[in-house]
Order: structure tokens, then C-alpha cells, then sequence
């Protein structure tokens, strides 16, 4: 029987108190409405707010991402996501440009295959942060075993493979033309070489770097394993 300390129970409080103000923060930046100012141009700009989103965690600037779209999109993620990603935002009808720039943000952060800080990808550190936010929630004595990891993993798998559907409905919420990428058949193909590309980063990382990242090839395999479990080729 596993005992839960009062230890535990503050830090996920804690965790809890640090996760919302995270998510609050990339909320507000992902629908900022930013004026171009002298020679800033919009690149420029949207740089710098993906900069201070990525300050806030990955993961909280995916959730808060999808959180917007889901609420335009007329779907419900909320069983997909952790308890502490509901953080009791009021549903509000978001504008054109906040749709605009949760999909950079799910687009940039989940698809995007170029390795960034210690030469992994994107998608590699949104998937260990959200693993690491499931687990903190789990008693102590089972947030690192492998039924832990492989729960955070599936839930994950559910939110990214239902994205491209939730995606399509804001955007007609909203007026909006659907990018290309957003389409079944290109994002599918995408995750894909996104899951591959994380199992040769982990892979890498582990003969580069044994003793910091021998962890990884745990999250990345059960990832793309999960992926073609999801049969998603149904969707072409």
C-alpha cells in the first residue's frame, strides 16, 4: 500500500501553485495583440514572444495553445489533459489572431523536427516536461516506474492525434483559411517523422551523454510506439 506523505502533498501544491501561473502567463502571450513598432518586423516580434513562452516551459505554452483552440473549436480536451491544465480560465470567444498564434505555438513546439537547446528537438522536451508534470502529481514511490510513464505517454498521443480536428473547427469558428499543415494527411506525416526524429535525438544524446540522458530513449520509444498503435494512417 503506498503511503503519501504530507511531504508530498506540498510539493504537489506547490507544483500546482507554479504550473497555473505558467499557464496564465502563456495564455496572455499567446493572445497578445502586438503592435509593429519602427523596424520591428512581425518575425521579429513573434520571435520574441515565442522566446518568453518557451521561458514559461514547453508544455505550459502547448497546453495553453491547445486550451485556446479547444475552446474555439467546440471539443472537450479536458479529460486528455491533467487535472492543474484546467486552471479555471473563463471560456471566452478568442480573436482571429490568438487562433493565428496557438497554432504557431502547437505547430512550433510539437512539429518542428529542428534540434534547438541541447541539440534536442521541440517536440523531445514538451514530451519530458509533460511526463514530468504527470509524475509530480503520482505519490513519490511510483512517479518513476514505467506503468507512471507509459499513463503520461498515451495521454499525450490522445491530445496530439485529436489536434488536427480541433484545429479545423476553430479555424471555421473563426473565419479563419485552414493552413495547409493542419490538414489530416500532412500533420499525421509530420508526427511521425516527428516520433522517429525523437528516437534518433535520444538515441544520440545517450552515446553522447550517458549519464544525463540515458533516461530518454523510455519516453521517446513508448512515444512512437503509441503513435502507431493510434492506426492514424486511417486518416489519409
Amino acid at each position: 500500500m503506498l503511503e503519501i506523505t504530507d511531504t508530498d502533498i506540498d510539493k504537489q501544491r506547490m507544483k500546482e501553485d507554479d504550473d497555473v501561473l505558467m499557464l496564465e502567463l502563456s495564455s496572455s502571450l499567446i493572445q497578445l495583440d502586438t503592435v509593429r513598432i519602427g523596424s520591428l518586423s512581425e518575425k521579429r516580434i513573434q520571435d520574441q514572444v515565442d522566446a518568453c513562452l518557451d521561458l514559461c516551459g514547453y508544455r505550459s505554452s502547448f497546453v495553453a495553445a491547445v486550451q485556446i483552440i479547444k475552446e474555439n473549436s467546440g471539443s472537450s480536451t479536458h479529460a486528455l489533459l491533467l487535472d492543474n491544465d484546467d486552471y479555471g480560465r473563463k471560456t471566452t470567444k478568442a480573436s482571429p489572431s490568438s487562433i493565428v498564434s496557438s497554432m504557431h505555438t502547437t505547430r512550433r513546439l510539437l512539429l518542428n523536427i529542428e534540434e534547438s537547446k541541447y541539440q534536442l528537438s521541440n517536440s523531445v522536451i514538451l514530451l519530458e516536461e509533460y511526463i514530468a508534470a504527470w509524475k509530480i502529481s503520482l505519490p513519490s514511490a511510483v512517479q518513476n516506474g514505467k506503468v507512471a510513464i507509459d499513463n503520461a505517454v498515451k495521454l499525450f498521443v490522445n491530445l496530439v492525434t485529436l489536434l488536427p480536428s480541433q484545429l479545423a473547427n476553430a479555424c471555421h469558428k473563426c473565419e479563419i483559411a485552414l493552413p495547409s499543415w493542419v490538414t489530416k494527411p500532412k500533420y499525421y506525416t509530420r508526427l511521425v517523422e516527428c516520433a522517429a526524429f525523437m528516437v534518433h535525438s535520444s538515441a544520440k544524446m545517450q552515446d553522447q551523454f550517458q549519464s544525463t540522458h540515458n533516461t530518454l530513449k523510455y519516453i521517446t520509444f513508448p512515444f512512437i510506439a503509441r503513435i502507431f498503435q493510434k492506426d492514424i494512417h486511417t486518416a489519409y
